[in-house]
């Protein structure tokens, strides 16, 4: 189609949209299992950009255990173990914004969704466990051979006390509460789909909507852990995940007009 013939076109589209079509403010309150949440916006002819807030409870628990040897696995050596069971509670907020097109305005309304939501979440951890450094008995040459250690053989002091220990603990208790960081998460989601609404009055009227929500997640975490009592031991680690999580969604509307 010749561009100078197309901008009149769409010019007097949108004239008449507006012109023709119902204006104003508007409210909708929307509900679906677990996001629960309200939109205002301003109606001038077919569109309806908005703004709104949704949020969502996150409930769950765990357990994590592990065990690290100082030699292998199948020596008496020294090794490290630990076991957290933590409880995790996360209230997510998600700001929104979108646009409503309107494709008919009559008892029943017929429209596309487009929103686009940042989601932030709040991360709250109870975390109770244990943490143990187990040494001992701690390695010697056994030089006469009678399987016990005697005065004048050598011996690996792991714990620096300068005499030879058949076995020695150390042991921590935590209980703690505490807000996760939540600065290395970036997530947010855009959503395109079709709504109906059914007018029982002038102002107001019931609806649904059904579409495409695709979620998308970034997680990079960078840190590292020295062990004081071991300056040659020295972990560090680099994660970064990234997902995208594509499915459909359904929402039942209450919508204000004013």
């Amino acid at each position: 189609m010749n561009r100078k013939l197309l901008k009149p076109i769409l010019i007097n589209f949108l004239i008449f949209s507006i012109t023709f079509a119902s204006s104003g403010s508007t409210v909708t309150f929307k509900n679906s299992t677990p996001l629960n949440g309200t939109a205002f916006g301003y109606k001038f002819g077919i569109f309806n950009p908005f703004i709104g807030f949704d949020f969502q409870r996150i409930e769950g628990h765990g357990q994590i255990f592990e065990k690290e040897y100082d030699d292998d696995k199948f020596s008496n050596g020294p090794y490290w173990e630990m076991e957290d069971l933590f409880d995790i509670e996360s209230d997510v907020g998600m700001p929104f914004f979108g646009l409503k097109l309107f494709l008919s305005e009559n008892e029943i309304n017929t429209y596309l969704l487009f929103q686009a939501t940042k989601i932030i979440p709040n991360i709250k951890v109870h975390s109770n466990g244990w943490e143990r450094n187990f040494q001992g008995p701690e390695y010697f040459d056994d030089w006469n051979g009678n399987g016990e250690w005697d005065n004048d053989e050598w011996f690996d002091d792991w714990n620096g006390n300068g005499i030879w220990d058949s076995e020695s603990w150390e042991e921590k208790h935590w209980d703690d509460h505490f807000d996760l960081d939540n600065s290395f998460i970036n997530m947010g989601a855009l959503q395109f789909g079709i709504g109906f609404e059914y007018n029982f009055s002038g102002w107001a009227s019931i609806g649904g909507e059904y579409g495409l929500r695709v979620i998308g997640g970034e997680y990079k975490e960078k840190d590292s852990r020295k062990d004081e009592n071991n300056p040659l031991w020295y972990d560090e680690w680099d994660r970064e995940i990234n997902t995208n999580l594509p499915g459909t969604y359904t929402n039942f509307t209450l919508n204000i007009y004013f």
